[in-house]
């Protein structure tokens, strides 16, 4: 897959590739999370030769700009698809240290963040290239308003708040303020991004990146085949009226959390209980299928097997997020990469680390058809 052969086709640049890992605030968790930017200021970056302006009508400084899926939760850093570009690229090409490719993924970013991030920090890197996946954060609920309704902090803020945060009193008092100024939810609860602003973030990002000078490849949202998706909790109508929420967490049965595993390893009868009390639970309907499935009992399987397919409900609406993105690559003129395809027509579970997050396999499948795609794009051009 990621073999090194020789490609004659790769031309760029010659620089050598130079990171430092840095602390970037997430804005709305106010945890810090690891990224790697480059190590040097726009202005400190020399104007190099080009070896072919004809085959290579892009330079050589690629950023990696998404969330969680992006970063690598779960890998090394040079297991990232990031990294695997990197060496995939220079690899191929005739001599060594002629592309960099930046890991500018945030965990719990959605695209809102991503295209504020690119906008205040990002384009002062001058990238030619930019990979842009977003929409697993997008989709979830939130307990208060959409991000867009947040009001943005500044980052001496952020820094203030993260040192204050080692205080035990300080984070009492900052619990009992939030507490008491947060209001209840409604039914039904906000998602961060909908699906209009969602389109509307890439977007602008699509034409910021292009105002720098950048190259622009989206990549849609590929997730774990077979088991219910169950990462984000289902909201009910609670409270006297019915219009609060009360929030039931389908990766967690009989106190087990199986958002990561894949089996069930408790009695049926606690399945039996949660599919009675919430018919909707997806995951409890699959584990149920297995059992029956496991005893011999194929007709009572597929009717489970149905019923949890029916109640995969966010299945659905992250492919909603993945034709998104596909539309607004079309309506922008934009390369989209279908991952969602790729790994589809794969149907392997061993690729992912839960329902969404990849392993080092799959990391290295995305960089290779990112590869592909920068190929395509500098032979078409």
């Amino acid at each position: 897959m990621c073999e090194n052969r020789p490609h004659e086709e790769v031309s760029v640049l010659v620089r050598p590739a130079q990171f430092a890992e840095e602390l970037f605030p997430y804005l709305l968790g106010r945890v810090f999370m690891r990224i790697a930017l480059f190590d040097e200021s726009p202005e400190e970056r020399p104007d190099l030769p080009i070896l072919d302006h004809h085959l290579v009508p892009f330079a050589s400084r690629i950023i990696a700009l998404g969330d969680s899926c992006t970063l690598g939760v779960g890998i090394e850093d040079n297991e990232t698809y990031s990294a695997a570009l990197e060496r995939l690229l220079n690899g191929r090409s005739q001599s060594s240290g002629k592309y960099e490719v930046i890991n500018a993924g945030v965990a719990g970013y959605t695209s809102l963040q991503g295209s504020r991030f690119f906008k205040t920090d990002i384009a002062r890197y001058k990238p030619d290239v930019v990979t842009v996946q977003f929409g697993f954060n997008d989709y979830l609920y939130t307990a208060g308003p959409s991000d867009k309704d947040v009001p943005e902090s500044s980052s001496t803020a952020i820094f203030i708040d993260g040192i204050l945060r080692k205080s035990h009193l300080y984070r009492f008092i900052r619990n009992k303020l939030d507490m008491l100024t947060s209001k209840k939810p409604s039914y039904p609860p906000n998602r961060r991004v909908d699906l209009p602003d969602f389109r509307k973030n890439l977007k602008g990002l699509i034409s910021a990146a292009r105002g720098s000078g950048a190259k622009v490849i989206l990549l849609n949202l590929p997730v774990r085949p077979d088991v219910p998706l169950v990462v984000n909790p289902v909201p009910l109508p609670g409270g006297g009226d019915g219009k609060g929420v009360e929030w039931l967490r389908p990766a967690v049965i009989g106190g087990k959390n199986y958002f990561v595993e894949s089996a069930f390893d408790g009695p049926a009868s606690e399945l039996d209980e949660a599919v009675g009390k919430y018919p909707q639970w997806s995951l409890a309907h699959y584990f149920l299928a297995k059992k029956y499935e496991a005893a011999g009992e194929k007709e009572k399987a597929r009717e489970e097997f149905n019923k949890a397919k029916e109640t995969d409900v966010d299945r659905k609406v992250i492919a909603g997020y993945s034709a998104a993105v596909k539309e607004v690559a079309g309506e922008t003129n934009v390369p989209m990469i279908d991952l969602v395809g790729v790994f589809g027509s794969m149907q392997d579970k061993s690729l992912f680390l839960d329902e969404r997050h990849t392993n080092a396999a799959a990391h290295a499948i995305i960089a290779e058809e990112i590869f592909k795609t920068l190929i395509r794009l500098k032979v078409e051009s």
